[in-house]
């Protein structure tokens, strides 16, 4: 009779978790299981239940051009009720000839006007979509911070999967991830945004092209550039593109670039004009963990470019 064999690793897991019980790395609350990814429903990479219902939660209105949440308390059903029938009295006025206000409102409907966040994107903005996982504030803003400053490595790619899962992940060709300068990544040892490009690609099924971009210049977080003119000059030259790896996107083809937030989106819109000045047939989404909201603003965002601003190579990479 064979004898039966001790696990010791998972008696030293189980206990470790009694002398030192696992909290959530997002709110700090005591869980159950260790904090490694465990096999169940939703992994947790050391998240409690609570946090990560409260990340996947979709019970707003998403905009239906960039998935930012509705601030209003309208569930998603009502809203998106509302919505079509205001789309569809748009369309009978546009047929109508109703002016430019049926116009306007068609064209929210059908994603292409958006709401208060996207439509401080310029109009010339390198991307026209977006995808996010939620606002950038609560859980899942902790969760980003986890990954980009405490070495969460696999927490990246379980974000990444979750975004890969949203309803509203449009098709994809391929993916790219917003590159960091050599030296910081040497100093941070990943790149989170490649991480959660991974777990996008494992769920999608999307080619991820990792060398496609690169960071040719070391730069300033962003956060530190108050004004427009700081944003464009902190980005000029920033990045350049490999444009051989961008052979195996298909004309026309769609490419999700992955970042962990869009905040202003100054450094998405500068990567991926790098991308365009190579490959202008390319249709981008920038597909991010998180969003951050913005109310409308007369002046702007401020960061809005101009064709003839330098943010990218002018030539590109050939190997």
């Amino acid at each position: 009779m064979k004898q039966p064999t001790l696990d010791v690793a998972a008696l030293g897991r189980t206990l470790q978790a009694f002398i030192y019980p696992p909290h959530c790395i997002l709110c700090d609350q005591l869980i159950d299981t260790a904090a490694q990814c465990v096999e169940s429903a939703v992994p947790r990479c050391g998240t409690c239940e609570v946090c990560i219902a409260t990340i996947l939660e979709q019970s707003v209105a998403r905009c239906p051009r960039c998935t930012a949440p509705s601030k209003s308390k309208e569930s998603a059903g009502d809203v998106a009720g509302a919505r079509d029938r205001h789309g569809a009295e748009a369309r009978v006025k546009a047929e109508a000839g109703g002016g430019e206000e049926a116009t306007d409102a068609a064209q929210v409907i059908d994603g292409a006007g958006g709401c208060p966040t996207c439509s401080s994107w310029p109009p010339d903005c390198a991307f026209r979509r977006g995808v996010a996982l939620g606002a950038f504030e609560g859980p899942l803003r902790e969760a980003v911070h986890a990954l980009k400053f405490n070495g969460n490595r696999k927490l990246g790619r379980q974000v990444g999967n979750w975004i890969g899962s949203d309803s509203m992940m449009p098709l994809l060709d391929a993916l790219v991830a917003v590159p960091l300068h050599p030296s910081r990544q040497r100093e941070r040892g990943y790149n989170q945004a490649e991480l959660i490009a991974r777990g996008v690609a494992d769920t999608t099924n999307t080619t991820l092209i990792p060398r496609a971009s690169t960071r040719t210049r070391a730069t300033t977080q962003q956060a530190l550039a108050v004004s427009a003119e700081e944003r464009t000059a902190n980005l000029r030259g920033a990045f350049a593109v490999r444009a051989l790896e961008l052979e195996v996107i298909p004309q026309s083809g769609v490419v999700g670039l992955v970042d962990d937030v869009l905040t202003t989106g100054a450094t998405l819109d500068a990567c991926g004009r790098a991308i365009l000045h190579v490959r202008p047939d390319l249709q981008l989404v920038a597909v991010v963990a998180a969003i951050a909201l913005r109310d409308v603003d007369p002046d702007g965002p401020g960061w809005p470019l101009t064709p003839a601003d330098p943010v990218y190579s002018s030539k590109s990479i050939t190997s």
